[in-house]
């Protein structure tokens, strides 16, 4: 049974406006590792664009990273399917490769909420199943095709109150460089509400309670 960590962003939300987010990204290719040598694709804005679009983007060279920056927002992605059972140091570790940009944020800006959003595919054949065993337990869609359950959970961490919605999809159809594949795709999306101010190393202790989180669903299935 596969089970694979898909994708994971990080999106940074801006207390301030970021007038220009096509300088900001060239700082950004200036001064961190992952996007060194990276020229930033500046998007042209039509008039008056809603501000969370994005106007600049950089992809690492590698294709593993992606900074999206619009006026309001930067969001920062890992694109590289990697196995969920074997992804601990991983986890660990990925912190170090958003450092950079989180510092250059934090120069002339500072944060007024922090999200992140995680996807898991867990391969099952029988994954409506397993979400309706999990969750719903009723015998009248024991045969559904699909099977969707999403909840949002509020928590508090550090004293800092969190949304935590989990939206778990059964049935999913999943193209991957091996062929199709059938099971269960998991996004589980972490997020403060704003209403708390942020430290300036709250991020790297969110990611801690996300790692755990991730950790757990790789027990998924094998009840």
């Amino acid at each position: 049974m596969e089970k694979q960590l898909l994708r994971i962003q990080v999106a940074f939300f801006l207390q301030q406006l970021l007038e220009r987010p096509d300088k900001f990204g060239y700082r950004i290719a200036d001064n961190t590792k992952i996007f060194s040598d990276v020229v930033p694709i500046v998007i042209p804005a039509p008039p008056g664009p809603p501000i969370e679009m994005p106007l600049c983007i950089l992809n690492s060279l590698d294709g593993k990273y992606t900074l999206a920056l619009s006026k309001t927002r930067a969001d920062f992605s890992f694109n590289i399917p990697i196995d969920l059972p074997d992804c601990a140091k991983f986890l660990e570790e990925f912190p170090n490769s958003f450092k950079d940009i989180h510092e250059a944020i934090l120069k002339d800006n500072a944060l007024s909420r922090i999200g992140i959003v995680l996807s898991v595919f867990i391969e099952n054949n029988k994954s409506q199943t397993l979400v309706i065993n999990r969750f719903i337990k009723d015998k009248k869609i024991a045969n559904a095709k699909e099977v969707s359950v999403r909840y949002n959970r509020p928590e508090i961490f550090n004293k800092i109150d969190l949304n935590v919605i989990h939206d778990w999809q059964a049935g999913v159809e999943l193209l991957t460089p091996q062929g199709q594949k059938i099971g269960l795709l998991i996004n589980i999306d972490i997020n403060t509400d704003g209403k708390n101010k942020i430290s300036k190393d709250f991020v790297y202790k969110l990611w801690e309670f996300t790692t755990e989180k991730v950790l757990a669903l790789s027990e998924v299935g094998d009840e």
